[in-house]
């Protein structure tokens, strides 16, 4: 999944996945520099394998997550998301003026909540190993 901020501050998104485990996210966060600046479009990379020739679902969910909290993205990363969409909910900007001392600052992009739905299409199949054993049937 290609991702660009069209933005003129820096954005960063956590990635969570829901769905079959024939999907799988190669990173769970990424960072984009702001537009114009090397390395304001970047990629999610997610990995298919192929259990069984049925189709499979899956969801991808990009929550955008403030700058001033990149710090601490890997210290509790669930609990900072969650509480990232209870301030969005509760319009973030009025939060801002009134506490500027709170970890939101006014230096952060505002980014919407993307979902990407995953659908698997197995062609063919090919098998991982062949085995070629001869035996006597009768004796």
């Amino acid at each position: 999944i290609e991702l660009s901020n069209p933005s003129k501050k820096p954005l960063t998104y956590y990635a969570q996945y829901e769905g079959s485990p024939d999907f799988s996210l190669l990173a769970h966060s990424i960072s984009l520099a702001p537009k114009g600046k090397k390395g304001s479009t970047a990629t999610l990379e997610v990995q298919f394998v192929s259990r069984f020739s049925k189709v499979v679902n899956g969801r991808i969910l990009l929550t955008a997550v403030p700058v001033a909290k990149r710090i601490r993205l890997q210290e509790g990363v669930d609990e900072m998301v969650a509480k990232a969409r209870r301030k969005d909910s509760e319009r973030p900007d009025e939060d801002v003026k009134r506490n500027p001392k709170n970890n939101l600052t006014k230096s952060h992009a505002i980014a919407q909540t993307m979902v990407f739905m995953l659908r698997s299409h197995v062609t063919h199949r090919v098998p991982m190993e062949v085995h070629r054993i001869e035996l006597p049937c009768y004796e």
